[in-house]
């Protein structure tokens, strides 16, 4: 367990390109440490989840162009390098999309203070 927490801590930090790149050919297996773990794209999703906003335009690692279309910045997934408008989609209509494509939109703002010390106690793994 502690190895497939380390390898999705791994992925989350490298960016969400290198995750949705792995998550088209998980799950899959992997050895270290003389251990087999396997890897499953939905587990991550709901390790890393967050509430998206739907309100913007595209989703990440999209430009928007003059025209309202969606421009991919990186080639990729089953939707390729295809430009698209999705101004007309409701959110709902964007979330399938995203889930299709593979691709996220951005979380909404964190109000969450990381700089300030954590409330409670932790004792160190052994």
């Amino acid at each position: 367990m502690e190895i497939l927490l380390t390898l999705l801590g791994i992925l989350r930090l490298a960016g969400s390109t290198k995750l949705k790149n792995v998550a088209q050919i998980a799950p899959f297996e992997f050895q270290a440490a003389g251990r087999t773990a396997f890897y499953d794209p939905k587990l991550a999703q709901s390790l890393y989840a967050c509430k998206r906003d739907y309100s913007l335009p595209c989703p990440e690692f999209h430009t928007l162009d003059g025209t309202g279309a969606c421009i991919p910045q990186v080639s990729g997934g089953p939707c390729g390098r295809y430009s698209v408008n999705l101004s007309l989609l409701s959110r709902n209509s964007k979330e399938r999309w995203a889930e299709l494509c593979r691709v996220n939109w951005p979380c909404e703002d964190c109000s969450t203070n990381f700089t300030e010390p954590v409330i409670g106690s932790f004792s160190p793994l052994a």
